[in-house]
């Protein structure tokens, strides 16, 4: 079920910025600006049908069974399991067995939502002495989203840029910029994505999908200035012209610092909408960004891969969400053009002009995300590029 908050309102953005521009020389200018924005209002929803462990005591019964399970290899046998305990003894063997990998391994929202909805027909909750609601407002029924006002948005920047314009056969351009992209909420098409922790919307808030802390950007057009009419060899025959004159260079360069994701545990150790995060003592959120080349490609080592652990239940996970890094991405496009004049042809335009154009042009590789799932097997794994090979273009353009 979806609804909308009654109070719902058209939600707003606010952007502001300063610029201050400097003539260098005639020709070039460098510019400094902030630029800042925030976004008020955004639609997400929130699930008021969250499945509840901690207030009804069943994470605690939960908890002591897993370390009756572990100390004993029985659930029940040891420590007061409470609540967890009454719905335990009511169940069928075979639902015992079920809940059991669960049990061990902290999974507390999934052994609920079975309880509750798998396994509703059983009556677990009645024959237990428990009410219909004791894990749901609306027991049975998996989610009941309510659409408001519940996301907000930042982004703040310090841009610098140089630029020349073309004059003497050189334009160029570069420009950097140092951001931040903060939110609670990625978006989407429905607008439903459940909180790690109902309790604590603020645990969502961290950096954007597309932040990229550093970014380079350049480009630049040269006409080399041989031939006739230019700097060198400006008295040029017709045959030298031919051959020196003419010729021009571009480049563009561009690198992108990583954006960030999320390492999880692969395990519904709160909620069963959202996984909580894996645990991390010491973790870097830049300790990603590697790419070790073996066998297979690698972010990160098997000692930093030991770093990492399985929240205990109930937890929505010890790192935030998108609080690591992928490897960074740059990549270098060029050409180079040679224009021969063609005398037959009136007027200033008449040229024949060859291109030769690079995309990719060192071959430069850019990866992805690892996979970040610490359960996978292949957790750490770099699986693919995201960038393709160089192509190289070659092309004859007729001006008239």
């Amino acid at each position: 079920m979806t609804a909308y908050d009654p109070t719902y309102y058209t939600p707003y953005t606010g952007n502001w910025s300063l610029r201050i521009q400097r003539e260098l020389t005639k020709s070039t200018v460098v510019a400094v600006s902030y630029v800042g924005n925030k976004a008020t209002g955004l639609m997400r929803s929130v699930d008021m049908n969250e499945i509840e462990v901690r207030k009804n005591g069943f994470l605690l019964g939960f908890l002591a069974a897993q370390r009756n399970l572990a100390a004993n290899g029985d659930p029940v046998t040891g420590e007061s399991t409470g609540v967890f305990g009454q719905l335990h003894a009511v169940m069928s063997a075979a639902d015992r067995t079920s809940i059991r990998t669960d049990l061990s391994i902290g999974n507390v929202a999934a052994v609920a939502d079975f309880i509750d909805r798998t396994r509703a027909s059983s009556t677990y909750l009645e024959r237990a002495g428990l009410p219909l609601n004791f894990f749901r407002l609306n027991p049975q029924f998996q989610t009941a989203w309510v659409q408001g006002n519940n996301s907000n948005s930042t982004y703040n920047a310090l841009k610098v840029e140089v630029t020349r314009r073309f004059q003497e056969g050189l334009q160029f351009d570069g420009n950097y910029t140092f951001s931040k992209n903060l939110t609670d909420y990625e978006g989407g098409q429905s607008n439903r994505q459940a909180y790690r922790d109902n309790s604590n919307r603020g645990l969502d808030k961290s950096y954007t999908g597309i932040d990229a802390r550093h970014v380079w950007n350049a480009n630049f057009v040269w006409e080399l200035p041989v031939g006739s009419g230019q700097r060198w060899m400006p008295q040029s025959n017709a045959i030298l012209q031919g051959f020196l004159g003419g010729w021009q260079v571009n480049g563009i360069f561009s690198y992108s610092s990583g954006t960030p994701f999320t390492i999880t545990s692969g395990r519904n150790k709160l909620n069963t909408g959202n996984q909580s995060t894996a645990d991390c003592n010491g973790c870097d959120p830049n300790m990603t960004t590697k790419v070790i080349k073996s066998d297979v490609l690698r972010a990160l080592t098997d000692e930093e891969i030991r770093m990492f652990t399985d929240p205990v239940a109930g937890s929505p996970g010890g790192t935030a969400q998108r609080y690591f890094r992928a490897s960074g991405n740059w990549v270098l496009d060029g050409s180079v053009f040679k224009s021969f004049r063609l005398g037959f042809i009136p007027g200033e335009q008449g040229e024949l002009q060859t291109r030769f154009e690079f995309f990719n042009a060192l071959n430069h590789t850019n990866f992805g995300s690892p996979t970040s799932n610490i359960t996978s097997g292949t957790f750490g794994v770099i699986t693919a590029p995201t960038s393709g090979q160089r192509i190289i273009q070659v092309a004859m353009k007729f001006l008239f």
